[in-house]
């Protein structure tokens, strides 16, 4: 770990700590005879560890880092292997390509999900690693994009990553490069749901790609077009809501629907409209509370909770409520607590 240490001295104590005894120095004497060896700078009997040994050393000292990194090499080289199958011309060979094409595309949008989603990952000392593997995945998404664009079976998929690169964009570069992206997708889900308009797969996708750039709008200051994609996000989101029958597949939905409700909320705090904005998060409050009795402990609702009451709070000091500020840091310091323990 510190390069300043002499190799000899490095060589001696990692001998000292190898796992199996025999490896080991087998007396103290020994030990004794080699330092004095170092210590008199005569060549030391040890020999230092080799690459491959130092790599799993390291391993086992990062785990998080080294599971990530083996996530996207094996992703990235599944990806490989399909593209050089795809070369032979015959039909099995052609399943045997995207069998493992699909296998890579899912590897890396459940890594993109993992390295988006995981809170350790943000944290101080951790953001240049995180930025290394968003720059991964957006690399991924641009080649898939790049390379399958025209492939009528992967339109959907397509859409997808243009929304996915987006979000990237927007975390590693700024809102303004972030649009294009997120208005190609927008472009090709609204085709997509115009083909297949009862697909509730395609307007949840449809509904979040609307919301990213309701986002946009409103950190820009446009709130009417803010307003306007908002509007759209609500209305696919509450029909989502309607046709929905089964308990844990809605589940889903009314968390979208109550995140819909609290950022037009937002949207009119950001307008100086206090009293709209606070019913409108409360109403997406309410939602969530009667929603989460389904999945009791999923994180991402509760974190939605936390969220709320953490907003209706900076709502109290823009009100100047002090009671209301009081009652919902509290809320949202137990709902916090609680999820990190």
């Amino acid at each position: 770990l510190n390069a300043a240490v002499d190799k000899d001295l490095d060589t001696i104590c990692m001998k000292c700590l190898e796992k199996e005894p025999a490896r080991r120095y087998a007396t103290a004497g020994e030990l004794a005879d080699e330092l004095q060896r170092f210590l008199k700078g005569e060549p030391i009997l040890a020999r230092p560890l080799g690459l491959v040994a130092r790599f799993w050393r390291w391993c086992r000292r990062n785990p998080v880092v080294s599971s990530l990194s083996a996530t996207v090499v094996l992703a990235i080289s599944v990806s490989v292997v399909s593209l050089a199958v795809a070369n032979v011309r015959t039909e099995e060979s052609r399943q045997l390509s995207e069998a493992s094409f699909q296998d890579a595309l899912g590897a890396v949008n459940d890594f993109f999900t993992r390295v988006s989603e995981d809170r350790l990952l943000n944290e101080p000392g951790f953001q240049v690693l995180r930025r290394d593997l968003l720059e991964l995945a957006r690399d991924y998404y641009g080649q898939l994009i790049e390379r399958r664009s025209g492939d009528p079976a992967l339109e959907e998929e397509v859409a997808v990553s243009h929304f996915r690169l987006g979000l990237i964009i927007e975390e590693l570069d700024s809102s303004d490069a972030a649009a294009a992206s997120y208005e190609t997708a927008l472009k090709l889900q609204r085709e997509l749901c115009r083909k297949e308009p009862d697909s509730k797969d395609r307007m949840r996708a449809l509904s979040r790609t609307l919301n990213a750039l309701g986002r946009l709008a409103t950190k820009s200051g446009d709130f009417d077009t803010a307003r306007q994609l908002f509007d759209e996000t609500l209305s696919l989101r509450e029909s989502l809501v309607r046709e929905t029958v089964d308990p844990q597949e809605r589940f889903e939905c009314d968390r979208l629907l109550a995140n819909g409700w609290m950022n037009i909320g937002l949207l009119h705090r950001n307008q100086q409209e206090f009293e709209q904005a606070r019913e409108l998060i409360e109403t997406a409050q309410s939602h969530r509370k009667k929603t989460l009795p389904v999945r009791p402990t999923d994180r991402a609702m509760r974190r939605d909770l936390a969220k709320g009451w953490y907003n209706l709070a900076n709502l109290g000091v823009d009100l100047e409520d002090v009671g209301m500020v009081r009652e919902n840091v509290a809320e949202a310091i137990r709902e916090l607590s609680s999820l990190l323990d």
